[in-house]
């Protein structure tokens, strides 16, 4: 007779925990998603070995699209830098990360499309490690 009456509470139960798992779960998905960006981004800046300033404005704005959720897709690099301050990262890294941004963004008007060199991929992840490092609010 007990484990009748133990039903309905353990029904209720199941339903408030699965309400509560679907409510939180596009935030636990974004915070996922905000923490594999920098390796995302690494991963893409190996593999990709054909590519110019094209590719790496997208790597770029990828980055700061999955790490703080940023709309990206045109953005400048002023722009780029601003969200990043509004997003709590330093101005020394928002700023760095504004620069390369803004380096490829000019170079690939020139059409050039040249492989990224070990240099380039190099400076592109530091700048992206030191503004991933930088104490920052989800945006």
């Amino acid at each position: 007779m007990a484990a009748v009456a133990a039903v309905g509470p353990a029904i209720f139960g199941l339903v408030v925990l699965a309400g509560s798992v679907r409510r939180r779960r596009p935030a636990w998905i974004r915070a996922r998603r905000s923490r594999r960006a920098l390796r995302r981004a690494r991963r893409t800046l190996l593999q990709d070995r054909t590519t110019g300033p094209d590719a790496c404005c997208a790597i770029l704005r990828a980055f700061l699209a999955e790490r703080w959720n940023l709309a990206s897709a045109s953005m400048t690099p002023d722009e780029a830098r601003d969200a990043l301050r509004n997003c709590g990262v330093t101005p020394a890294a928002a700023e760095g990360l504004a620069l390369e941004l803004r380096r490829h963004f000019e170079a690939s008007f020139s059409g050039a499309a040249t492989a990224i060199g070990a240099e380039t991929r190099d400076r592109l992840y530091n700048v992206m490690r030191d503004a991933n490092r930088a104490e920052a609010r989800p945006c």
